[in-house]
């Protein structure tokens, strides 16, 4: 299975960029799923229904979130209810949406999970995901780790290498050139989009 992954898409540039980019993309590589970051995609701060369905007619699968997620809270929660767009993992349970999405057809789990440092507080990340990536053996696990530390995505890698197929951070808008397969594919940031 190939799979794209799309860092933060900010703004208007980024979704343009989306909009003319992803479909020539898709069908050169033979792309299977598309998973993007959406927290940044509607003027920087967050993401509005209009640019969720911008996004999904672009050709976007599943969408990952971030500090940003809830920015326009009252104008998207509904599409935290059977759509697949995610918020971290580790938020609150009573905050609406999930952090995982499972495509059995494909044998495919997709987690958003944030970090701790220099993020709003929430959950330990390490604690949730340790106890939550038990229910996906034999999955693809893929995880978007939204956080501002290197040192905590590096640490989050290091700790589920032999249980995932990748980690990809996000947030910082700078891309590394760090991509290490080991049992895992993992990258310390992608970098933005826009």
């Amino acid at each position: 299975m190939r799979v794209l992954f799309i860092g933060d898409i900010v703004g208007k540039p980024g979704r343009i960029m989306v909009k003319h980019h992803l479909p020539k993309i898709k069908k050169k590589y033979n792309i299977d799923v598309v998973i993007a970051n959406y927290e940044n995609a509607s003027h920087g701060y967050g993401i509005t229904p209009k640019n969720y369905k911008e996004l999904k007619n672009a050709g976007i699968d599943i969408m990952t979130g971030g500090n940003h997620s809830f920015d326009k809270k009252k104008e998207i929660e509904s599409l935290f209810e059977g759509e697949a767009i995610l918020r971290p993992l580790n938020m609150y349970k009573e905050i609406k949406g999930s952090g995982v999405y499972i495509d059995k057809s494909k044998n495919l789990v997709v987690i958003s999970l944030m970090g701790q440092f220099g993020m709003p507080i929430f959950d330990n990340p390490f604690r949730i995901i340790k106890e939550e990536i038990k229910k996906y053996k034999g999955y693809n696990v893929f995880i978007d780790f939204h956080a501002e530390s290197t040192a905590e995505k590096r640490a989050m890698f290091l700790m589920l290498k032999d249980k995932i197929a990748a980690l990809v951070g996000t947030h910082t808008h700078i891309g590394t050139d760090d991509l290490i397969i080991d049992k895992a594919g993992y990258l310390t940031d992608i970098g933005l989009t826009g």
